[in-house]
């Protein structure tokens, strides 16, 4: 389905049936679209009513070319909306990534909003891994090479050329515009004040080879959200739900239940 956020046009996808449990959102890392999700989804919708959605600038969701589009508040706010349009009520939350600035920032705002969350591979803090400038001045002027090079750095695992695929794939459906765009607010919002605030059931997942958000910033996470819990996917990177699947599903599910 598309709803359409003043004036933005978002792709909602739904997969389960409705019930008792707090249905969960999952929310996808920088500017892919909702199939990142797909080895997720039906595991989860055997016992959650699960929504996906392309946010603002991924997938088949609008892109408008205004910077300002992309700040943390307009996705949180764009949250907010699809959580009200389907009568959600509570909710789970699975950020990934830069995703899991917009779960912190939706749970702090939304108190009562959110059930339990899950924070996969995200960064905390404003500390950067790389050179923000030279990722930025890449991603512009050779935008296709640089979301390659970037997703084979986020697989430490060997054998992963279809998961490397998956995600070019993905980010090739946007453009960098909206990359450049979702970076230069991401690296202004700092949510590490917020974390202490967290008054849910957080479970914390990171890869131990993650080269993107090293380990420390999980650790970082456990160390400010009371009473999370931390779980370390050995041998991972960046993306454990992608290359740990079973295991990934299973803690997580374990989580929730």
């Amino acid at each position: 389905m598309i709803l359409n956020h003043n004036g933005v046009r978002l792709r909602v996808q739904v997969f389960g049936q409705r019930n008792n449990r707090p249905p969960i959102v999952f929310l996808n890392r920088f500017h892919l679209s909702y199939e990142l999700g797909l080895f997720k989804i039906p595991h989860f919708a055997k016992n959650f009513f699960v929504v996906c959605y392309d946010q603002r600038g991924a997938g088949d969701s609008d892109k408008p070319m205004d910077e300002s589009a992309y700040s943390f508040d307009n996705f949180t706010a764009d949250l907010r909306f699809i959580v009200e349009e389907l009568r959600l009520d509570t909710v789970i939350l699975m950020g990934f990534a830069v995703a899991c600035k917009t779960a912190v920032k939706y749970a702090v705002k939304y108190p009562n909003g959110v059930s339990k969350l899950v924070l996969t591979c995200g960064n905390p803090s404003l500390i950067r891994s790389v050179n923000q400038a030279n990722l930025l001045a890449s991603i512009q002027n050779n935008y296709e090479e640089t979301m390659r090079s970037f997703m084979r750095r986020a697989l430490a695992e060997p054998d992963t050329d279809w998961q490397h695929d998956l995600l070019v794939t993905l980010a090739l459906k946007s453009n960098p515009f909206v990359a450049v765009s979702i970076l230069k607010n991401y690296y202004k919002d700092d949510i590490e004040p917020l974390l202490p605030r967290i008054n849910v059931p957080t479970l914390i997942m990171h890869g131990d080879r993650d080269d993107i958000y090293p380990i420390e910033r999980a650790y970082r996470f456990h160390e400010l959200i009371p009473g999370s819990v931390l779980h370390v996917h050995k041998g991972r990177g960046h993306v454990p739900n992608l290359t740990d699947i079973e295991s990934y599903n299973s803690i997580v599910e374990g989580f929730l239940l």
